[in-house]
């Protein structure tokens, strides 16, 4: 193995490229529910997601909105609110169906569940970042 291997795979061979393209068609988005939480309700359980985990790792500018990720075992989806009144006091809480802590190594979510977080999106500016994380982050591994 070796870096950008997956990269050379993807990019030679018209059989890897149309695999991996079906694949993602099988892979789901990880967020069951979102929300709003009082900034003062983050916790250790919560990883940066969402558009915030995307401007971490692409170009994207940062939305003035923070977006966190928590498992839905560890967060009663009762607490969260559907409106947001004050993106100052107030952050995006996605709850997903699996805890986004166990595959995170710097607070954000990992790479693949960012992309596949943004799947239906309709956003020019986030389909393009999130083509650019795909293609640099999971073919070129770095």
């Amino acid at each position: 193995q070796f870096v950008g291997m997956g990269k050379d795979l993807y990019e030679n061979s018209a059989l890897a490229k149309e695999l991996f393209e079906k694949a993602k068609s099988y892979l789901a988005t990880p967020i069951i529910s979102t929300g709003y939480i009082d900034k003062t309700q983050v916790d250790k359980n919560m990883v940066f997601a969402g558009e915030t985990a995307l401007s971490k790792k692409t170009m994207l500018n940062a939305s003035k909105l923070i977006t966190y990720a928590i498992s839905e075992k560890n967060y009663n989806k009762k607490d969260l609110n559907d409106e947001l009144i004050d993106p100052n006091k107030q952050v995006k809480l996605e709850i997903w169906a699996y805890n986004p802590k166990q595959f995170s190594n710097d607070n954000s979510a990992d790479d693949i569940s960012v992309i596949l977080s943004f799947k239906n999106t309709n956003d020019e500016r986030i389909e393009e970042a999130v083509e650019y994380l795909q293609k640099r982050r999971l073919l070129n591994n770095d």
